[in-house]
């Protein structure tokens, strides 16, 4: 497992023991396609929150980073100036943040070479499916998907147990990767997810 002592160093603040081993894990799996994702390639992490995540893609040398998330984290700017967050919501028609009119049509992002979506995309309902075409239509070389699949008992606002092969292979994207992963959490329990990297076709 990769180790990155300064994301490491940031995320001992938080109270979540699995971000460390989310984002080294993440890391790895990037480590391992550095052959297919260069450091120029743009990548852009939907659900992204403070952005420890992309933090860590930056400590390995990817520079062209965008976060996207609804809430506008007062920790954000501390992880790396370089990184961009976009503080929107894809899904729904508007949202009003710190007295701003954000539309947020996700027709309006522009595509990325590589879309992540760690734990992101298992909180939408089943009328939100329609997003999952809008965002293999953005992807440019590859989807990387890191997500409960299942319904949980650990994670009480996932109710919709959904395959993402299943979805993302109708529109465009071909798994070529995938694997299963179990995570510590704060409460003792654990978090299982399954990691499917898709590319397009």
């Amino acid at each position: 497992m990769r180790e990155l002592p300064s994301v490491r160093k940031k995320l001992m603040n938080h109270d979540h023991p699995e971000w460390i081993a989310v984002t080294e894990y993440i890391a790895d799996l990037f480590d391992d396609m550095k052959q297919f994702i260069t450091p120029d390639d743009t990548i852009i992490q939907l659900g992204c929150g403070c952005g420890y995540v992309l933090d860590a893609l930056w400590e390995m040398g990817y520079r062209n980073l965008t976060g996207l998330d609804k809430n506008k984290g007062d920790d954000q700017n501390d992880w790396n100036p370089g990184i961009k967050f976009i503080h929107s919501e894809i899904g729904v028609l508007k949202s009003y943040i710190d007295g701003v009119t954000y539309v947020n049509d996700i027709n309006t992002i522009p595509q990325y070479d590589v879309i992540l979506c760690h734990r992101f995309l298992y909180i939408w309902p089943d009328e939100k499916d329609w997003l999952f075409e809008k965002i293999a239509q953005k992807v440019k070389k590859f989807l990387v998907v890191v997500e409960i699949e299942e319904k949980s008992r650990v994670i009480p606002t996932h109710r919709w147990k959904r395959n993402y092969q299943k979805i993302f292979e109708q529109f465009g994207l071909e798994q070529f990767f995938t694997e299963s992963n179990v995570f510590p959490l704060q409460s003792a329990e654990i978090m299982a997810t399954i990691t499917r990297v898709f590319k397009k076709i």
